[in-house]
């Protein structure tokens, strides 16, 4: 999915073709590596962090989007990535929150986070105190997230964003999820000593279609 130019096809699409293009989407701070992902529009107090320990530090993160071929401004976002390491990933693992347990889940199942307005986020869980309280004011929260927010960064046509804690240092990085509303999984790729190395918020855009080259 962050290989820029490579082509898919799906059957979702009516056979349409699509390339890859991977975007600077800013730096994610996390002062104490308790992520969270989330729709930035449906914060709220029981919103958890991940079991998995992630690296404190500021770190990138990238857009994977999909652009059709027959259609150049049909542009979708397929996948939000975090790096923590430059490092060849050697396996993968669902993020879960605590409770849940992979080994509990059929075929085709998933752990995800939901999404109800069009977007996706990453941020660290000390930032969750400020966002609570930029909730209770919520037109003036969703006005920055669903507005005209002169903040906003235009990424071909997905927006990404950042917003700051100025008590924590943390901030958010806010995606377009996808087709829009749904579930989406996260993932985490360990390197070959077992450190967290990736997170990656799947996006399910690509899901089930037929790389081409």
């Amino acid at each position: 999915m962050f290989r820029p130019g490579a082509v898919f096809r799906s059957g979702h699409w009516t056979g349409r073709t699509a390339r890859v293009e991977v975007h600077d989407a800013g730096v994610l701070r996390l002062p104490t590596g308790r992520v969270v992902a989330c729709d930035p529009t449906s914060v709220w107090e029981r919103t958890e962090p991940y079991t998995v320990p992630v690296p404190v530090g500021d770190h990138p993160v990238a857009l994977s989007a999909v652009r059709f071929d027959d259609d150049p401004t049909h542009v979708r976002a397929a996948a939000a990535r975090v790096v923590f390491a430059d490092v060849p990933v050697a396996s993968w693992e669902p993020a879960t929150l605590p409770g849940q347990d992979p080994r509990r889940l059929d075929d085709g199942e998933f752990f995800g986070f939901g999404v109800d307005g069009g977007i996706g986020c990453f941020f660290d869980a000390a930032a969750l105190p400020h966002f609570l309280k930029l909730m209770e004011d919520f037109d003036r929260y969703t006005d920055v997230f669903l507005g005209d927010n002169p903040e906003g960064i235009e990424v071909q046509g997905e927006r990404t964003l950042s917003i700051t804690d100025p008590d924590s240092g943390a901030n958010l990085v806010a995606f377009s999820s996808g087709w829009g509303d749904g579930s989406y999984p996260v993932w985490a790729g360990r390197d070959a000593d077992g450190r967290v190395c990736r997170l990656v918020a799947d996006l399910l855009v690509v899901n089930g279609a037929t790389l081409l080259g």
